[in-house]
């Protein structure tokens, strides 16, 4: 929900049941959820490992987060008008599923060295790295359709 107070504007978080509304279509279902948290490559300390990923990743969490969120402010100020601001968080999200900002590239290879069951691990990976990808492509133009809901569920 958005507040604005003297001039300050505050997002403040939804109740799980009117949160759980919005994401409707873009949800993970329960498969990829899983598989994202249980996909993690162990490092030995001697192996000396770095996420070199880590920095561009909060990069572009960071970017993809004021994006959205001075997007969904522009379209909540002005109903109805086209915001200058999706075109900066569509080509943020563009890059980061171009660049697969969000997979650790050595973690990915070690992860995929270390099974035997090869074949399986990359099916599942891309099934992760595209429902990954149409989340964020569908970020932007979602927006929208997020503001009209929240405006039904909250009477705003």
């Amino acid at each position: 929900m958005i507040k604005r107070q003297s001039g300050e504007t505050s997002l403040t978080p939804l109740s799980q049941n009117m949160g759980s509304e919005l994401y409707e279509k873009n949800c993970f279902d329960e498969d990829v959820k899983e598989s994202i948290q249980d996909m993690k490559a162990v490092f030995d300390q001697k192996h000396g490992y770095f996420d070199t990923n880590a920095e561009p990743y909060r990069g572009f969490l960071t970017l993809i987060r004021q994006s959205a969120v001075q997007h969904i402010l522009h379209l909540y100020d002005h109903p109805g008008e086209h915001s200058p601001y999706e075109c900066a968080l569509q080509k943020t999200c563009a890059m980061m599923n171009e660049n697969e900002i969000y997979v650790d590239q050595m973690a990915k290879q070690k992860y995929l060295r270390d099974t035997n069951q090869k074949k399986a691990v990359e099916t599942q990976f891309e099934k992760v790295r595209s429902n990954v990808s149409k989340v964020l492509g569908n970020l932007a133009t979602d927006i929208p359709t997020w503001l009209e809901k929240l405006e039904k569920i909250t009477g705003n």
